[in-house]
């Protein structure tokens, strides 16, 4: 939804590009565990449960860089930088290929 939001059509109008900030501001404030990785899932009457797949991480960061086009917020740019650090640290396999794995490493 944070992807499709700011710009639907090129038009980049503003009460998408509104629905895009608050949807990431959700994520990035309600949907993180305390050392900044990403939850899965949110129930509204309960907290943030599960860790986050590679691929959320991937459509996290590709919102994030949509809303940097669409508003040229630092804030958006530097929560993509820090969720791809994370991401990568997360993901990045250990074998001599240096595969990324789908699920997070325990």
């Amino acid at each position: 939804m944070i992807s499709a939001s700011p710009r639907p059509n090129g038009t980049g109008e503003k009460k998408y590009v509104s629905l895009a900030s608050r949807a990431a501001d959700f994520v990035l404030t309600r949907m993180r565990q305390p050392d900044g990785k990403l939850y899965r899932t949110s129930l509204a009457e309960g907290p943030a449960k599960l860790n986050a797949y590679l691929e959320d991480y991937a459509y996290m960061i590709e919102g994030l860089l949509q809303l940097v086009e669409a508003t040229w917020e630092q804030r958006w740019l530097d929560s993509a930088i820090e969720l791809a650090d994370i991401m990568i640290a997360q993901f990045l396999g250990s074998g001599t290929r240096r595969l990324l794995l789908r699920r997070p490493r325990s």
